[in-house]
């Protein structure tokens, strides 16, 4: 994905927790630019769920 590729380093997506399009949606989309190499959170206090990954060169 063009917009990663611009910045590489350390990503955090996050969405609010019952906003499942959303969390489907970067779920798709960082499965296949990672290669399913991310990590999944969930911030219960702040009502977020979301991905890491890192892209550093």
């Amino acid at each position: 994905m063009k917009i990663f590729d611009m910045f590489h380093g350390g990503w955090e997506i996050s969405q609010w927790i019952n906003n499942l399009p959303a969390q489907n949606f970067w779920g798709k989309v960082i499965a296949e630019y990672t290669n399913g190499k991310y990590d999944m959170f969930t911030a219960t206090e702040a009502n977020e769920t979301g991905f890491t990954f890192d892209n550093s060169l």
